[in-house]
């Protein structure tokens, strides 16, 4: 007697382990595909928002840039040739933005930082997109230390509806 109620018992044991195993794996891949299903469904919205996060951030960034650009220090500064009076312009408007590094260009591509180095950027595709009254952004790079990723904004300084210099910043 023993011996039969040991088997129906061992019998109803291997038969609730299947079920439950099957429950399981069933309910797994039910979920898997409920889970799928919802990211493929959200990602492309999160994807879009954050496209125009970015966007917003980077308009943000070009229209602080023109206001600095059309300022009537830069405005001066940009046609003369001594530099030194925009220097601690540059560089107030470098801290309180954040950035690397700011640059005023003449329309010949002499360029003067923030410190107060000069710089050669006339075959920067950048400063020539500005040069042509457009406003331009880099595609994010990576800075001289390879450490941080950089983008570099530019406008035109327009005087009398012409451009007399461009406005960089890093």
């Amino acid at each position: 007697m023993r011996s039969i109620s040991s088997r129906i018992i061992l019998s109803f044991s291997i038969l609730i382990l299947f079920v439950c195993m099957g429950l399981g794996i069933a309910s797994y891949f039910a979920s898997a595909q409920a889970l799928n299903s919802v990211l493929n469904e959200t990602m492309p919205k999160f994807a879009t928002e954050a496209a125009l996060t970015i966007e917003d951030s980077i308009r943000n960034h070009l229209n602080v840039l023109s206001v600095m650009a059309s300022s009537d220090a830069v405005k001066q500064a940009s046609s003369e040739t001594r530099y030194s009076n925009i220097i601690s312009a540059l560089d107030q408007e470098t801290r309180r933005a954040g950035h690397l590094r700011m640059m005023l260009v003449d329309r010949n591509g002499k360029a003067v930082t923030n410190t107060g180095d000069t710089l050669d950027m006339k075959d920067n595709p950048l400063f020539q997109a500005a040069l042509s009254g457009n406003s331009a952004v880099s595609d994010p790079i990576r800075d001289a230390g390879g450490t941080d990723i950089v983008m570099t904004y530019s406008v035109p300084v327009m005087v009398n509806n012409n451009v007399s210099g461009v406005l960089m910043a890093v």
